[in-house]
Order: C-alpha cells, then sequence, then structure tokens
C-alpha cells in the first residue's frame, strides 16, 4: 500500500490534500491527505525508522508527556472488569503505569515498547513486570486475555499491519481493549481549535510548520469505528468522550485571562459532550475477534 496515495485506515485511493499546514522534520516535509471515503486526516510520507528513533526516545518523548505526569487507572480497570480474563499486554506501555496499578489487582502483565533504553529503565523500575523492546516481542510466542492499546494508533503510520499482528497474540476469547484520540471529531473544543487554528495560520502566514509528527492519523468516531470493522473485529464497547484536551482543565492552572477562556472552553465542551450524542474528542472501544 503506498501511503502516500491510500488511506491509512480504509486503504481507499481516493485521498486529497488536507488544507493543514506541511510539517518539516529531521530533514522531510510531510503534507497532509484527507481520504474522500471515509474521512480520515493522515500524513505522509511514512516515518523512517530514524525518524521513529529520535521523535520516541525517552528523554524527547516519554520523560516529557509521561514521567512528568500521574493519573488514576481506575476507569481502564472497570472496563475491563466484566471480562472476567487476567493476561495483559500493554503495546506502547509508556511509563507503565496502567500495567503498575493492574499487577496490583492480580493481573499478570507485560508491557511492550519500541525504545530499548526505556525498556531498561522500566524493567529496574518495575522488576515485577515483563518489559519486551517492540523487534524482539513478534518473536515470543506469549499470547494474552487482553491486549491494550493506549494512545497507539495514531502514532503509528501502517495501523492495520499493527492490530493484524497483534490478532496473533490474542487468546481465542480474548479482548481489544483500545483508547486513544478522536482530533477529527465534533465537539465545541473540536470547533474552537479549528477556528484559532485558522486565525494564527491567517496573521502569521505560515507555509509550514518545523515540529514533532507524533500524531500521523487524525480520526473521528465514524471511521474510527470503520477501521475496527474492516479488521474483523466484534464490537462490544464503543464509547466517546470529552477530555477536554488540549486545553487547561484546572482552575489552578489559570494564570491569564487566555488560559481561563482555555479553562471555560474545556468545561463548557465536556459538558455538551454528555448532552449530544458522539461529541468527545477521544474513544474507549473493546471488540473480540
Amino acid at each position: 500500500m503506498d501511503l502516500l496515495n491510500n488511506c491509512l485506515f480504509c486503504e481507499s485511493s481516493r485521498v486529497e490534500d488536507d488544507t493543514r499546514l506541511p510539517i518539516f522534520y529531521n530533514g522531510t516535509l510531510f503534507t497532509w491527505k484527507k481520504c474522500k471515503k471515509c474521512s480520515l486526516v493522515f500524513i505522509g510520507p511514512p516515518l523512517s525508522n530514524d525518524d521513529t528513533q529520535k521523535l520516541y526516545a525517552p528523554s524527547a518523548y516519554h520523560d516529557e508527556y509521561y514521567f512528568k505526569y500521574t493519573e488514576g487507572y481506575t476507569a481502564q480497570l472497570k472496563a475491563i472488569k466484566p471480562y472476567k480474563q487476567k493476561t495483559v499486554l500493554d503495546f506502547g506501555c509508556g511509563d507503565a503505569g496502567l500495567l503498575n496499578f493492574l499487577q496490583t489487582n492480580n493481573y499478570t502483565v507485560t508491557g511492550v515498547e519500541y525504545d530499548n533504553g526505556l525498556v531498561e529503565k522500566l524493567t529496574a523500575k518495575f522488576s515485577s513486570i515483563n518489559f519486551i523492546q517492540e523487534k524482539d516481542f513478534w518473536d515470543t510466542t506469549y499470547t494474552f486475555d487482553i491486549i491494550h492499546l493506549g494512545d497507539v494508533l495514531e502514532h503509528v503510520s501502517h495501523p492495520i499491519k499493527l492490530v493484524q499482528q497483534l490478532r496473533e497474540k490474542l487468546n481465542p476469547d480474548g479482548i481489544f481493549f483500545i483508547e486513544g484520540p478522536l482530533e477529527c471529531n465534533p465537539s465545541l473544543g473540536y470547533y474552537f481549535r479549528k477556528l484559532t487554528y485558522a486565525i494564527k495560520k491567517t496573521i502569521n502566514k505560515e507555509s509550514l510548520r518545523v515540529q514533532e509528527p507524533y500524531h500521523i492519523t487524525y480520526s473521528n468516531a465514524t471511521n474510527q469505528q470503520l477501521f475496527f470493522e474492516r479488521l474483523k473485529l466484534k464490537k462490544q464497547v464503543f464509547k466517546v468522550v470529552e477530555a477536554g484536551w488540549p486545553y487547561i482543565d484546572t482552575i489552578a492552572e489559570v494564570k491569564s485571562p487566555w488560559l481561563f477562556l482555555q479553562y471555560l472552553i474545556a468545561k463548557t465542551s465536556k459538558f455538551t459532550s454528555y448532552l449530544v450524542p458522539n461529541w468527545g474528542n477521544r474513544f474507549v472501544y473493546i471488540g473480540k475477534l
């Protein structure tokens, strides 16, 4: 599949240029495309191995976006409890916070990450958890009752291939438990972001942006569900929620009028998502083979 010409979710060749500014990173110009069939927005060309290593080196990514923060995992535990299975793979486990929490709740857990340095760091911190580097993982004979992908799919250039590979690691009655952003899904926060993006683009007269291309795909609730359907997974749960991201969510963070506006947008966006079906910027999916 030619990632420049085919959609990463539905593989359609009916693709057009998107209006988002190109991204220049690591000597490569990445441009945004939009699928005319399913409306997925994605970038091309695919990231090289060198791009990926630089993007996700622990000092550049995980130390910045994971280890500085703490969060609770009771919602994840509540989501998987009804299924009774006990062996869990967290593919792209980040700081292993979820794995550590599940282990304390009597789950047998394994974590996979791409960077060997991060695997060594996690192994030293959580000696009772099995961590494996991604390149070594596929040669193992491990299978699991639950495979979790938390904020992973939007980072990979080959999401179809990844889930197909992981199918082989899922036990017959097991479940995929997948969470992630819906960055093109309707919500008050989404429309506010579109407005501010258009204003900044006009004022700054930018022709491109120099930044890290962390997210390869921007999905919505419809094409995200179609992605799982095309992979022949049987939906058990698909839920849309609003996290308020990327705007601040606590009054303690308000330090200026602009941040106060962001705070109001985040809170109002969360409230409207309760009232309007499928409005929100995150999804929770559980599916079976």
